[in-house]
């Protein structure tokens, strides 16, 4: 070793420097901002997706009994056979009320009790009139060349305007 080499090893001695350090391990906990939010829209996400089900399950019942008056008014379109229709509607009503309410409330009524507890059952004005009393009689008796559109329209909105929990 010459004079200049020793003289650099001293001098590097003497500098003020210390070993390399590592730095402190990444630790699992806690979270980064970043994993904060994918958990916070994870979370929030699943809640949407769980009420949205919840409310298309719950409201299974009013799109099957709309696609079935459906059906009833493309059968009466079709024929025109109106006491069929009647006979059917009549039918929709009570399947609807037993879904809707309890059936000691509304499964052994008749006559003007059924309507009353129809027009009672939903807000607005269901079942005035004739449409009314095509609900209740028309199953039983002739209903040559009547109109049931006005009762098709009137158990529609009677459906729709259905809360969505029963009273």
């Amino acid at each position: 070793m010459n004079g200049s080499d020793t003289d650099l090893a001293r001098r590097i001695a003497e500098l003020p420097l210390r070993d390399i350090h590592l730095p402190d391990p990444v630790g699992v906990w806690p979270l980064s901002l970043g994993w904060w939010v994918v958990i916070a829209s994870v979370v929030l996400l699943s809640t949407a997706l769980i009420l949205a089900w919840r409310w298309w399950s719950s409201e299974r019942w009013r799109r099957a009994a709309l696609e079935e008056l459906d059906v009833i008014a493309r059968d009466f379109a079709d024929d025109a056979d109106a006491s069929r229709a009647m006979m059917r509607t009549s039918t929709l009503t009570r399947r609807v009320c037993l879904q809707r309410f309890d059936r000691e409330r509304c499964a052994g009524l008749t006559g003007n009790d059924w309507l009353s507890f129809l027009r009672e059952s939903a807000p607005g004005e269901h079942f005035q009139g004739e449409t009314g009393e095509q609900l209740v009689t028309g199953v039983y008796r002739p209903a040559v060349g009547a109109d049931v559109t006005p009762l098709l329209s009137a158990i529609r909105q009677w459906i729709a305007a259905l809360e969505r929990e029963a009273a």
